[in-house]
């Protein structure tokens, strides 16, 4: 695999990729021995249809699957000899696939640009100064109580009151019929809620 690359700016990289014939006769010829595995082709049996046969029913479909069997297996190699960092999917431009001849494609993506280095002498950067009352913490540090402790019934039995957890078992009629799912018990998520 020979690959170009050119930079057209900054940050958008195109390269032209060149397939050895020998690979694109290996893919072509993997192709059509697994088409020819299921092709169903009247006046021949199973797998017996000959590859001229074949060429001609299946030869398109089989010229797009190589194709794009080819640019999966070299783009990604393609990326990673050239070291570039691509953050969006290529455009692919494939020539057409001939199988004596090698395959030719042009790849153009956006990569991350090249930052030779960066000086950060003499900048300065300034931090807000935030205030925070005593009455804040005090505030944050309830909330954060509330939200890590256990639930647990008052050892003396009394009426509920703000801030309580309160769980409620209840049932529905109507004329002294009992209304099937009309009503809560403990066990169900929505019957606990803060009074």
């Amino acid at each position: 695999m020979q690959v170009n690359v050119q930079r057209l700016s900054p940050v958008l990289v195109e390269f032209d990729v060149e397939v050895a014939v020998d690979r694109v006769k290996s893919e072509v010829e993997k192709a059509y021995t697994s088409v020819a595995k299921t092709a169903r082709v009247s006046g021949f049996r199973p797998g017996r249809a000959p590859r001229k046969v074949l060429a001609h029913l299946y030869g398109p479909r089989i010229a797009a699957d190589v194709t794009q069997r080819l640019v999966d297996e070299t783009y990604p190699q393609a990326i990673s000899d050239q070291k570039l960092q691509p953050v969006t999917d290529p455009a692919i431009e494939p020539r057409k696939l001939e199988e004596d001849k090698p395959f030719f494609y042009k790849a153009r993506v956006e990569v991350l640009p090249l930052i030779e280095s960066v000086s950060y002498d003499g900048l300065e950067a300034k931090r807000p100064k935030v205030e925070v009352s005593p009455e804040q913490i005090t505030e944050r540090l309830d909330q954060l109580r509330r939200s890590h402790s256990t639930l647990e019934p008052p050892k003396v039995a009394r009426p509920a009151k703000a801030g309580d957890v309160a769980t409620i078992d209840f049932t529905l009629s109507t004329g002294g019929v009992k209304i099937d799912d009309a009503g809560a018990n403990d066990s169900k998520p929505n019957s606990a809620r803060a009074l």
